[in-house]
């Protein structure tokens, strides 16, 4: 990385990162804004994902892949820990995708997300996670 590389980096995240300190008082931008910094810097470890929570009601966000496991017992499938980012919820998830194939990679998993309104209750929810 070049100089005038790292110091547009480092101009692009401090005006990010100021915009997150300005959002301390609503959960809900400081999701959007890490979100948005996630999925620019690593887009990589993004995807689309979905999650259905107890009560029944679904949530659309991100799964961002924070660690991976490979399982040699499960054929070379691959252990994930992830976090969501959603636009009701937040929490984490384990999931395994099982389908990947010219880039597109489905995965199912479960996990436990909170309310930004409450912090409070954790919810179990099943989550489906989509890549392209």
């Amino acid at each position: 990385m070049s100089d005038t590389e790292r110091e547009a980096f480092v101009a692009e995240t401090m005006q990010q990162a100021d915009a997150l300190a300005r959002s301390f008082d609503d959960p809900k931008a400081i999701i959007r804004n890490l979100a948005e910094y996630v999925r620019q810097h690593f887009p990589e470890r993004v995807a689309s994902a979905y999650w259905l929570k107890v009560d029944g009601s679904v949530d659309k966000g991100f799964n961002v892949r924070l660690y991976e496991k490979p399982l040699s017992m499960l054929g070379g499938m691959k252990l994930r820990l992830g976090a969501l980012l959603g636009k009701d919820t937040a929490g984490a998830s384990v999931t395994i995708p099982f389908r990947t194939q010219d880039g597109f990679e489905i995965g199912i998993g479960v996990g436990g997300v909170v309310d930004y309104e409450t912090f409070r209750s954790v919810q179990a929810v099943a989550v489906l996670s989509v890549k392209f």
